[in-house]
């Protein structure tokens, strides 16, 4: 049987059993060093390096290049999604993940009997708990954070991706990086604001996510081999630079819906904190988000190019940079 690792249950499951494909480009071997997917804007006074990331980790992302780790540990500043160091907006993002008092349904008044039932059989197959006390430890948990964690469940279980879990993902590497040469973290949207977009969408769209999500693990569902393929792609892509590569193999129909959705909600104001840097700060800034934010039409390449900056791909030895793909 293999093995699940239930990261939102683990903490309460332990208290409760002690209380009872690859597209390589020719000029992009690889050279044992993970590159990241950068790119350079810049005016008279201030460079931003747009560095795309992505939500898992594995020995495919590291280590890190000599030239993308001098980029971080120069930098007068790394934005990244969330600062991993604020204690209080996790709490807050955390309790967001279950009901509260002031609710008035719980899990199975939101999700259907058949759906429950589902949820139910999955993680009796890998935690000895009965059944009674099982559905009291799920139906604390909102629908989507359920989701989110049995997306992360067929991920971290693949043993092609082989996910590093002590890691968590690339962004948390990042930091750490830039937190040991003592270069400022700031974050450009944070738990508690994701928390709130989260709240603000239509429950049934929640409800529905978590359907999809169990269909993904049963494997009855186009992301259940697309998804694992499209992160190899990403992943690869990321460790040799390769912007073209990364934006072929990026299908949103395999792409996590919540994600999706967040992608629409948030790149909008991710942009316009960027811009506001490069208006009203002078130095040098590494702007670190899930590439996503960075590649799609509507993304901070294709805006930053809209408002009139030369946005290039920087070569991966340093030197002068090349345009970005139009």
């Amino acid at each position: 049987m293999k093995k699940i690792f239930l990261f939102l249950l683990l903490a309460t499951l332990l208290l409760t059993a002690a209380g009872c494909g690859k597209n390589k480009g020719d000029s992009l071997e690889d050279t044992g060093e993970a590159h990241g997917l950068l790119w350079r804007v810049e005016d008279e006074d201030t460079v931003i390096y747009l560095l795309g990331t992505i939500h898992v980790i594995n020995d495919t992302a590291l280590p890190f290049g000599e030239q993308l780790t001098e980029i971080l540990t120069t930098a007068d500043a790394l934005i990244l999604e969330a600062d991993f160091d604020d204690f209080e907006q996790y709490v807050y993002y955390e309790s967001s993940m279950h009901y509260t008092s002031e609710d008035e349904n719980r899990l199975p008044d939101e999700i259907s009997e058949e759906l429950l039932d589902q949820l139910m059989d999955i993680y009796l197959g890998h935690v000895s708990l009965e059944q009674e006390m099982l559905l009291g430890i799920l139906q604390a948990y909102r629908p989507w954070a359920l989701a989110n964690e049995l997306a992360m469940v067929v991920l971290s279980e693949n043993e092609e991706l082989a996910l590093r879990q002590e890691d968590i993902n690339i962004a948390l590497q990042l930091g750490r990086v830039a937190h040991e040469a003592g270069v400022t973290i700031r974050e450009i949207e944070g738990f508690r604001r994701k928390a709130d977009m989260i709240a603000a969408l239509d429950d049934a769209f929640k409800v529905q996510y978590l359907q999809d999500t169990v269909d993904f693990y049963l494997g009855s569902s186009p992301r259940s081999e697309g998804e694992i393929q499209m992160t190899l792609a990403w992943l690869d892509a990321w460790r040799r630079r390769d912007t073209e590569a990364f934006i072929a193999a990026t299908n949103l129909d395999y792409v996590s819906p919540l994600t999706v959705k967040l992608l629409e909600e948030s790149t909008p104001a991710m942009y316009d904190y960027a811009l506001n840097i490069m208006n009203s700060r002078e130095g040098q800034y590494v702007i670190a988000i899930d590439a996503l934010h960075m590649v799609t039409e509507t993304g901070l390449v294709e805006r930053f190019k809209q408002d009139g900056y030369e946005v290039t791909v920087v070569p991966r030895a340093i030197g002068a940079s090349t345009p970005a793909d139009e």
